[in-house]
């Protein structure tokens, strides 16, 4: 089946050949993620990635509420937790349409971490000395 004939009525067919498709280097999916973005937008991928976000933002949070169990919820931690990674797969997909073989800077994932590592130390030190944590 070619790339023209999926359509709203073989979405299935459709479904099927990303979901077997499996490596993202594969020329066909690279003929895929053109043909959605010639299809409903880039403009529309962007709007699509800030809602998957929200979307990742409250699963985030929802699993913090199953984790501290001070503002029950009805689902367990691990539901929550299962929601989050489905809610990444979902951004990750559109970043990967929208960019492609996305690559982190290592410099910079670097630094980030070292900041992290650096404000929990100072909060540590803070707090030991008796002073207010920031």
């Amino acid at each position: 089946m070619k790339l023209e004939d999926y359509t709203p009525e073989n979405m299935e067919l459709f479904i099927k050949k990303l979901i077997d498709l499996g490596d993202r280097h594969a020329k066909d999916e690279i003929k895929i993620i053109n043909h959605i973005a010639k299809e409903i937008g880039v403009a529309a991928l962007y709007e699509n990635l800030a809602e998957e976000a929200i979307e990742l933002a409250h699963a985030a949070l929802k699993t913090a509420r199953a984790l501290r169990n001070e503002n029950p919820t009805p689902i367990t931690t691990n539901e929550a937790d299962n929601h989050v990674l489905e809610e990444l797969q979902d951004v990750y997909l559109l970043v990967l349409w929208l960019y492609g073989d996305f690559k982190y800077d290592i410099k910079t994932m670097g630094e980030k971490q070292a900041r992290a590592i650096r404000r929990i130390c100072e909060k540590n030190t803070d707090s030991s000395e008796g002073k207010p944590s920031k």
